[in-house]
């Protein structure tokens, strides 16, 4: 189990090199685990939402290793749990190659010019996986009778 456990973890640390993870929020102490909820009203129990995670990464990216990496970061600043939203696209358009010629042809009295252009564009589409990360609120202690 421990050994899976680790293999999982390093999969998600090789496979996350190239995807960009944002937190923006509280910090508390690191805690040891976060549990994950894909909609507010699962949350059984009392909590603070003390910040939000954003990771962008390829098209076709597994969601389920981001998930892994998301709940590291929640673990590294002290959250409780992530209440995940729906995943997005973005596409962005990247001119990557440009090329043309111009021609002059000349016959007797007149000119002629002939312009032609290449662009080759690259369209770039990310997914974007975004949580909340929410700290559970501490319950009070009772009074002794």
């Amino acid at each position: 189990m421990m050994r899976a456990l680790c293999t999982t973890l390093l999969l998600a640390a090789l496979l996350t090199g190239c995807a960009n993870i944002d937190y923006f929020g509280k910090h508390y102490p690191p805690t040891a685990s976060v549990d994950v909820f894909l909609d507010e009203g699962e949350v059984a129990r009392p909590f603070e939402k003390m910040g939000y995670l954003t990771v962008q990464t390829g098209e076709h990216a597994d969601s389920e290793v981001y998930i892994l990496e998301m709940q590291r970061k929640a673990c590294a600043v002290g959250g409780h749990a992530l209440i995940l939203h729906q995943p997005t696209t973005e596409s962005h358009a990247l001119r990557t190659r440009s090329s043309g010629d111009e021609r002059t042809r000349k016959h007797k009295n007149r000119s002629h010019t002939r312009t032609r252009a290449n662009s080759v564009t690259r369209i770039i589409k990310k997914k974007i996986l975004k949580a909340d990360v929410i700290r559970y609120k501490e319950e009070p202690l009772a009074q002794p009778r």
